[in-house]
Parts: structure tokens; sequence; C-alpha cells
């Protein structure tokens, strides 16, 4: 479940061009997780991701070190969790919730091949409404 707060401050994303370091258990622990999820659905496909690998946050700012990583791993810390913190999955992503001119809002509903069939997704992220 994602959580939405106002900030107030610059937000910086640095990237660097690297994996993200996990564990010996915690890959393995993913790569079986992965291949149950693709014997389920075999349309997922274990690309790019990024994940968060540190935040540091002062009055006027946020910094946010982003690294690579992969779907397997964002998708088992969301379905299976993991405890430590600096080894979840949390991606950087933006979303925006659309308001049409006669006050609807735009929502798409995800297709029966995706990892969470049928859900709604706003526009753009990772919002998801199952």
């Amino acid at each position: 479940m994602s959580k939405m707060l106002k900030v107030n401050k610059t937000v910086t994303l640095k990237f660097e061009d690297r994996k993200i370091n996990l564990p010996n258990e915690l890959k393995e622990n993913i790569e079986k997780f992965w291949e149950e999820a693709i014997k389920r659905n075999p349309n997922l496909y274990n690309g790019e991701d990024y994940a968060v690998e540190k935040v540091t946050e002062t009055e006027e700012n946020i910094e946010m070190l982003v690294v690579k990583s992969n779907y397997a791993h964002y998708l088992y810390d969301e379905r299976i969790g993991i405890e430590e913190e600096k080894y979840r999955c949390c991606s950087p992503w933006g979303g925006i919730l659309l308001i049409t001119k006669d006050d609807y809002f735009v929502i798409g509903e995800m297709d029966t091949t995706t990892s969470i069939p049928h859900c709604l997704q706003i526009s753009g992220g990772r919002d998801r409404y199952c």
C-alpha cells in the first residue's frame, strides 16, 4: 500500500548505475518466488526496475539514492515482504489522478495478463486499488 505525504522540500533522485547488493539468502528466496510466479502467470517479465537504497533528509531537501534492481525483487517485496528496510524494493515513481471537465476520474484497469489482473491503476504510477 502506498503512503502519500505532502512535502514542501526539494526532492532529488541521485542514480548510481549499479545493482542493489542483496544477501545471498534473499536472492535465492526471490529466485524461488519468481519461478513460482511465472508458473502461475507466464506473461510476467522480470525487467529492470529501480530501488531507493538510501534517503537523506535535511530541513531544506530530501535526497534519494536510486540503484538498479528488477521486477522479481519488487514483486517479492510487494507480495511476501522484506523485513530489513535497506533491502526492500521501494521504487521511485510518480502518478497522477486526472479529473475530466465533467468531474470523472481517469483510472485504468490492469489486463488479465498482468501481475494484478483487474486492479485499478492511476496514470503513470503504481498506486493500485484492488
